[in-house]
């Protein structure tokens, strides 16, 4: 009857571990708003300004990609307009320029990253989930190794999505990806 007892505890004690970590869980998963969101804009705006908004000023910036494809996308606002995207490949960062047929703008879409690269992002590549989350706050989401901040703070504003990848409890990518008006 002790055994039996002591079974029962056991049982008890490794069920409420699990509940304790679940419950932990779903709160990242559910994300409360991170409190970071002028440190996620200005890493938004400090790559823009480094990168610029064109494959032009890529170039400039970064020097020749070792490659460049472009693809036809339809506008969400004028579902007949065909824009494009660019794609600028580099040794571990690839960039993505979004340009509208009406006005020719080119404009910043997107900015993955697989290695550091110090002038352009802070080094976050191999850093752990503990130092981001002291770095950046809780993420709005997790999901599938990733932590996802969006920059959206009180008043809507905010430049972009900031999304990060792990491998094996470090960062494996950086994804930046920015709003277009």
């Amino acid at each position: 009857m002790k055994r039996l007892y002591l079974v029962f505890y056991i049982l008890l004690f490794v069920m409420s571990f699990f509940a304790n970590a679940e419950e932990h869980v779903q709160a990242i998963q559910e994300g409360t708003p991170t409190k970071f969101t002028s440190q996620i804009n200005a890493l938004l705006k400090t790559t823009i300004e480094k990168l610029g908004n064109s494959r032009s000023s890529v170039t400039a910036a970064i020097g020749k990609p070792l490659s460049i494809s472009s693809e036809f996308v339809a506008n969400p606002k004028a579902p007949l307009q065909d824009d494009r995207i660019h794609t600028l490949t580099y040794d571990g960062i690839t960039i993505w320029i979004y340009q509208a047929a009406a006005n020719n703008k080119e404009t910043l879409l997107s900015v993955r990253m697989t290695k550091n690269r110090k002038e352009f992002l802070p080094e976050l590549i191999g850093k752990s989930k503990e130092y981001i989350i002291a770095t950046f706050g809780q993420p709005t989401s997790f999901r599938e190794g990733k932590f996802k901040y969006e920059s959206l703070d009180e008043d809507e504003s905010g430049l972009g999505i900031l999304e990060l990848e792990f491998k094996n409890s470090s960062v494996d990518a950086v994804d930046l990806t920015y709003y277009i008006d």
